[in-house]
């Protein structure tokens, strides 16, 4: 009896294991059954769903073009301190951007005007040629006060179409104010909402709104890795108009199906707005109700640019297939429901196989999960305190060069400001020639300190990210002449012979940054006359394809082959135990020269390198790209050094006249510096006052009845007792003071220039002192006060 109700049940179980797949076999034949009746409109939402998508990266990629035509603009604007009217309409008629951006209504450049701006602003356009110029604003909108910052479109073009816009001032309107303060605040594009535009209203368009595409142009050489830093360092705006209608005629020029396509954006409050909603072309109404929701499809698409959402939609009837699939999408359908029958009885064979080794295999797989999970946090949590360890000791690596940098320039100022004291004493010294050796020595230990402390901070800058190239129209003889001239003493003193030789025509101006080429050469003739102790030191040019070719030959001492890399790494040094010379470690150097010149020339798209001779001597080749400027139609080519115009320049500014008028306060709390400003300034008949600080400086000005005719300069210590120059300078100009100050800083990092600008000072001289360059400094400012003066009178 009970073996029998065990072969039952035994049956019952081998059946029930049987009764179970044939009826899933079942279902999943229903199922792909179902599936083959809903495939055909599956695969066509599919096809709608690809077209939409289509079309949304497609005004996607129109919108990154618009980028990459304001970044166009911007490399443009950037490229010179100062751009004219001409120069603007030249490059977007040169650039043929009109063809290209057919529903761009204006190129326009907007300037960045501060208060005290505005009426030279308004006289620089009159002298462009605007002579109807005026400052306005959109309709209905007030203008700014004249304590305000102004943002005001200096350049529309083509200027027939948008001369009404010339000097719109659009920061007096918030809506339109906030694309240029997003713009800044990120340095990116970014996109205005929709408004009505001056130029469509003046021709009665169709569609009277536009948009704005803006992106920001910053002062060359400033820092703007933060947004107070943007903010400080913009100058102004590269825009394009954009009409809304043109663009949505380019748009639905592509569809050639019967979709309704919508494209919205939002406004300066977030509530999307439609720019595009309507049918491209077929019939205007469809044979089946567009609010039948069962057979449309409609696919919405959003993405975030510009500071703003761009939301599109395609929506399309699913009536007739055939408008969407072509025969053998309809043929390749069916034949994937057959198989899908076929596979699916297959399929539900092999599941319940499968899931019994992927329930065993998935217990194993959690905990092996759970074990990663735990080892990539605690991963992330050594990430994260490695990168707080460095953000601190970056910190501390700052504060530390920046605290070095004074500390070592304000006595510097003093030993090479006094050097220069003493060398106008040699003539009336009892033993002239000793002295005069005992003081050529001092100024070259203190210029060789100087050397490496600028060392130091450039390798800083580069290590950080903050060294900034300025690359403009160079002229590379005058460079090359300069730097000859400035070697010619110390290789005539080492018994060398300086020269140049040109193996081929050179270009005579490229863009390159004039000051890098420069310190770059210095460097390699400075190292040449270091380790050449006969023989000569040869300079060769040679322009090969695109390539230009400055090489600095010597007979010196040469460098083990091995070595040749080597000595481009930080603080790396030849080994002078192999080296059969009397060098002396003082004449090593840092070991910062190499590696900094590499670097700057790799930051230039260029490359240093070097080949060497044990006891023949050594090359050292600096491969610039050539960059011809743009302005120059026929470029020029040089095969000698300049010898005329560049060298009676160069003597004309030896040879300045020193002597001119002007009395002087001067804040300065150190004695020493005092007397030192005392020497060099009097001798050039000035009049001077010293105060010790900052605060002794206000009250000195405020309490004069009349400043500006007592003294015509202020030079402003920026470190003192009681009050810094810094609040010193902004106590001033907050008081309605106008003198022209100088700053006078020990600090030399990035930023220190423009921290003493933004307090209110006219100019910056770091220490120590150069006299010949503070002279003309001077001369500049008080020959500007002077002029403004005559103009005021």
């Amino acid at each position: 009896m009970s073996s029998t109700i065990y072969n039952i049940a035994e049956t019952l179980r081998r059946y029930w294991t049987v009764a179970l797949v044939a009826t899933i076999s079942i279902g999943i034949s229903a199922l792909a059954y179902h599936a083959f009746k809903r495939s055909v409109f599956q695969a066509q939402r599919e096809a709608i769903y690809q077209r939409a998508q289509s079309e949304h990266n497609s005004i996607l990629n129109d919108l990154n073009e618009y980028q990459s035509a304001l970044r166009f603009m911007n490399a443009f604007a950037q490229s010179s301190n100062y751009i004219d009217r001409k120069e603007w309409e030249r490059f977007i008629r040169s650039a043929d951007l009109e063809s290209k951006y057919p529903a761009v209504l204006a190129f326009v450049y907007v300037q960045r005007v501060n208060p005290e701006e505005l009426e030279a602003f308004a006289a620089e356009a009159i002298t462009q040629g605007i002579n109807d110029f005026q400052i306005s604003t959109h309709e209905q909108t007030p203008r700014l006060t004249r304590d305000s910052t102004h943002y005001i479109i200096k350049y529309a073009e083509p200027q027939d179409r948008n001369s009404m816009i010339i000097g719109l001032d659009v920061a007096a309107k918030p809506v339109n104010k906030d694309v240029y303060d997003r713009a800044t605040r990120t340095a990116s594009m970014q996109i205005s909402s929709p408004f009505k535009l001056k130029q469509l209203e003046s021709e009665n368009a169709p569609s009277k709104f536009g948009l704005v595409l803006t992106y920001p142009s910053y002062e060359p050489g400033l820092p703007t890795e933060t947004i107070e830093q943007r903010e400080q360092a913009v100058r102004g705006w590269v825009s394009i108009s954009l009409d809304t209608n043109l663009f949505a005629d380019h748009v639905l020029t592509r569809n050639n199906h019967e979709d309704h396509i919508t494209l919205s954006i939002t406004d300066y409050e977030n509530n999307p707005i439609d720019i595009i909603s309507e049918y491209q072309s077929g019939p205007k109404a469809h044979n089946h109700d567009i609010q039948d929701a069962e057979h449309q499809a409609v696919f919405t698409f959003n993405h975030e640019i510009g500071g703003k959402r761009i939301t599109s939609s395609i929506s399309a009837h699913t009536h007739e297939p055939k408008q969407d699939l072509s025969p053998e999408q309809l043929e390749g359908i069916q034949q994937k429901a057959n198989n899908a029958l076929i596979i699916g009885s297959l399929a539900s064979l092999l599941v319940t196989a499968l899931t019994f080794f992927i329930t065993q295999g998935r217990a194993r797989a959690i905990n092996l999960a759970n074990k990663m999970n735990k080892s990539l946090i605690e991963s992330e949590q050594r990430q994260r305190e490695f990168a707080y360890h460095a953000q601190r000791a970056n910190r501390a690596k700052s504060m530390f060069l920046a605290n070095m940098s004074h500390e070592i320039r304000t006595p510097m100022t003093a030993v090479l400001g006094y050097t220069e004291l003493l060398k106008d004493m040699i003539p009336e010294h009892k033993d002239p020639d000793t002295m005069g050796t005992a003081v050529n020595r001092i100024a070259r230990a203190g210029s060789h300190l100087l050397t490496v402390i600028n060392d130091v901070l450039d390798l800083s800058k580069i290590e950080s990210g903050k060294l900034a190239i300025n690359p403009v129209k160079c002229h590379i003889g005058e460079v090359l002449a300069e730097c000859v001239a400035t070697m010619q003493v110390q290789s005539n003193e080492r018994g060398v012979d300086l020269q140049v030789n040109f193996k081929t025509s050179i270009p005579e101006s490229v863009i390159a940054d004039p000051y890098r080429v420069r310190q770059i050469i210095l460097n390699l003739i400075s190292n040449a006359i270091k380790f050449t102790y006969y023989g000569s030191i040869t300079i060769e040019l040679e322009q090969i394809d695109d390539t230009l070719n400055i090489a600095v030959a010597d007979t010196g001492v040469g460098i083990e082959p091995d070595r040749l890399e080597t000595i481009f790494k930080p603080f790396e040094q030849v080994d002078i135990n192999k080296v059969e010379t009397a060098l002396s470690y003082e004449n090593l150097g840092t070991g910062l020269g190499l590696s900094i010149s590499r670097q700057l020339a790799e930051m230039m798209q260029g490359e240093l390198s070097a080949t060497s001779v044990i006891a023949r001597g050594s090359t050292f080749t600096f491969s610039l790209p050539i960059i011809l400027p743009e302005s120059e139609t026929e470029p020029r080519s040089i095969n000698e050094l300049p010898t005329d115009d560049s060298t009676k320049h160069s003597k004309k500014k030896q040879q300045t006249n020193t002597q001119f008028s002007g009395r002087i306060l001067i804040a300065e709390d150190g004695p020493d510096n005092q007397l030192l400003l005392k020497h060099f300034l009097s001798k050039a008949n000035l009049e001077l006052e010293f105060v010790w600080n900052g605060q002794q400086a206000v009250n000195r000005i405020t309490s004069d009845p009349d400043p500006q005719r007592a003294f015509d300069l202020i030079i402003m210590d920026m470190q003192m007792p009681v009050l810094d120059g810094y609040h010193a300078t902004t106590k001033l100009r907050q008081q309605g003071c106008t003198l022209p100050i100088l700053a006078l800083t020990a600090n030399a990092l990035p930023g220190d220039r423009q921290r003493c600008l933004q307090a209110g000072c006219d100019e910056y001289e770091t220490k120590p002192l150069n006299r010949a360059r503070l002279l003309r400094t001077i001369k500049r400012l008080l020959e500007s006060k002077q002029a403004t003066d005559q103009r005021a009178a």
